[in-house]
């Protein structure tokens, strides 16, 4: 999965991005980003990488871009989301 949402997309056609976008209601671009932000998110659960380090390895090559990513789709930073989630489990 790493290697899957990390690399470079080739550019695509606009017939063929448009059409994801009809069948998905999301953007091809957009649905990247989720994945981009899942493995995140279980990067941050899972492991004790550096922010930094699990915004390379998804793909986000600008770490304040994935911050402004995370922030959006999440509503808080990586650093608070991962806090707050493993504070959950000591509960």
């Amino acid at each position: 999965m790493t290697g899957l949402v990390s690399r470079p997309m080739p550019s695509i056609s606009m017939e063929i991005s448009s059409r994801f976008h009809q069948l998905f209601g999301i953007t091809w671009l957009n649905r990247i980003h989720e994945l981009r932000l899942a493995h995140a998110s279980r990067l941050l659960i899972e492991t004790s990488l550096p922010v930094k380090s699990i915004a390379f390895e998804c793909g986000y090559n600008d770490l304040s871009h994935f911050h402004r990513r995370f922030l959006a789709a999440m509503g808080t930073t990586p650093g608070t989301w991962r806090e707050s989630r493993r504070n959950r489990s000591l509960v």
